[in-house]
């Protein structure tokens, strides 16, 4: 995959499905943009409003990572931004007749196989990077997410949770490994925090977990995984973290260059982290 150039959908492509938190159904289209553009996506429901992928416009929401602007909200949008980083695009507007991205099954590989369906071809247009020069870290007590000069992008992420322990996955991110060994894996939950939050989304209509089913989240409870199947990977869970990360960092708008290392990460410090290295 030649990655000096900046890319763009070959032809326009569309997908439907329900959101993970408002559980309303919604249909979106991928369409070609012009070099610089970046992902925009466009609210046909709200008059065509323009949201940005782009930190400035982060919102932090229960759960998930959102976009804001004037008012327009974008919900659930990393699994998507990830998946056109997989899948090397650039620029696109991503038309969306509600506010949520569709959930899938809980990862990006649906995403994925939806969004090469649109092709890929090269712009006229060099691929905008940024290189970390300096050490940059987003932390809260003991949960922290950091970059370092380094040659590649990579992570190295580790999580702890009651009666898993502590888990982690590494590795390069380039493209075809993220696609292979990231893109797969499914956002999770422990069952005491789901059912809470499936409940008070009903009392509140909060949109808040209201899409959640077993075939859309990896839930656990005294140390199994309650869904069907199982994992995908023994190490499945660090896996949807990475994914998270990735999705995040698309928020720069552009490439980023270095070595991630990350621990309990969450949206809120990844998204701090993208506002420090956007400011770099």
């Amino acid at each position: 995959m030649n990655d000096d150039r900046q890319h763009t959908f070959a032809r326009t492509t569309g997908f439907s499905g329900r959101g993970l938190h408002t559980g309303r159904r919604c249909a979106v289209t991928l369409r070609p943009a012009e070099p610089g553009t970046g992902i925009v996506f466009r609210r046909l429901d709200r008059d065509g409003a323009l949201v940005p992928a782009h930190i400035r416009h982060a919102q932090k929401l229960i759960r998930c990572s959102g976009l804001e602007k004037d008012g327009v909200t974008i919900r659930t949008c990393e699994h998507l931004l990830a998946a056109l980083y997989a899948c090397g695009i650039d620029n696109a507007l991503v038309e969306m007749d509600a506010e949520e991205v569709p959930i899938f099954d809980g990862s990006a590989a649906p995403l994925m196989i939806e969004t090469a369906k649109g092709g890929r071809i090269a712009q006229d247009a060099p691929r905008k990077v940024i290189r970390i020069t300096e050490p940059l870290e987003s932390r809260d007590g003991d949960r922290f997410v950091r970059i370092d000069p380094a040659d590649e992008l990579s992570i190295e992420l580790s999580l702890t949770l009651r009666r898993f322990g502590t888990m982690g996955w590494s590795g390069p991110l380039d493209r075809e490994t993220f696609g292979r060994e990231i893109a797969p894996a499914r956002t999770f939950s422990p069952l005491r925090h789901a059912l809470p939050m499936k409940l008070i989304s009903l009392i509140t209509f909060q949109p808040i977990a209201r899409g959640l089913r077993l075939d859309n989240v990896l839930l656990f409870a005294r140390g199994r995984v309650w869904n069907p199947g199982g994992l995908r990977f023994p190490d499945e869970l660090p896996r949807h973290r990475v994914l998270d990360v990735m999705g995040d960092l698309r928020l720069a708008g552009v490439d980023v260059i270095g070595k991630i290392t990350a621990f309990r990460s969450s949206h809120a410090l990844n998204q701090d982290l993208v506002r420090m290295i956007a400011r770099a």
